[in-house]
């Protein structure tokens, strides 16, 4: 059987959809598995229908690789990236801003556009080994691999800054809900019955220093001073 390119990219996007919906039936598999407590990997939702459609999705990607070219099919992770955004919203009720969902699905359709008006469909490119081993030396081979192990660094880099700047902020939300809690909550019981037992102490005392000086001001005690 052989599939015109167009025809082979329509396929692959159906088989796209598919992908993309078993990842959120995966998804939903963990939120629902987060409120009852079990394995969400055992369970109906994540094996029958987001790991078997993701199988069949990929397995429909291979038997299409040869009816297209590559740059073609890359168009469908654009429109992965849609179908996500939809599903999401349906599914598993997420918001849609329309500032910035509306602004990213323009231009990942106008992308995908214009890269489908540009493929090749007026001859078949043929590829022999000398052919792709030039391919897989020639300077823009050289340039796609730095650029893709560079944008890696930066993915680690960014991410390690990430986790820093989310572990340092816990601490300072750690900190000022301490100092929150002490400003505007009263003293636990166990200090209020500490604060109690130090103001008896205190009118004991005061209280002792005021009978003492009593009686050193009695009569008695005067003409017992002034006798010494």
């Amino acid at each position: 059987m052989v599939l015109s390119p167009i025809s082979a990219l329509f396929v692959d996007t159906l088989a796209t959809f598919l992908n993309q919906f078993g990842l959120i039936q995966m998804k939903v598999a963990h939120q629902e598995a987060e409120k009852t407590g079990k394995n969400p990997y055992c369970t109906c939702r994540w094996i029958g229908f987001g790991l078997c459609l993701v199988s069949i999705a990929n397995t429909v990607h291979v038997f299409m690789l040869p009816f297209g070219d590559m740059s073609l099919f890359t168009t469908t992770c654009a429109a992965a990236i849609l179908f996500s955004g939809y599903l999401s919203i349906k599914l598993l009720n997420e918001k849609f801003v329309c500032k910035y969902d509306v602004t990213a699905t323009v231009l990942i359709v106008v992308g995908c556009v214009l890269t489908i008006a540009q493929m090749n469909t007026s001859t078949d490119v043929v590829y022999t080994r000398t052919t792709i081993f030039n391919m897989l030396i020639s300077w823009k081979s050289g340039c796609l691999m730095l650029g893709t192990i560079a944008l890696f660094v930066s993915s680690v880099v960014s991410y390690k800054k990430l986790v820093a700047n989310i572990i340092r902020f816990q601490s300072d939300m750690e900190i000022w809900q301490e100092k929150e809690a002490e400003d505007n909550f009263p003293p636990s019981p166990i200090e209020g019955q500490d604060a109690q037992v130090d103001l008896r102490k205190a009118a004991k005392n005061s209280l002792i220093e005021l009978i003492l000086q009593s009686i050193a001001n009695s009569p008695e005690a005067q003409a017992e001073i002034s006798a010494n």
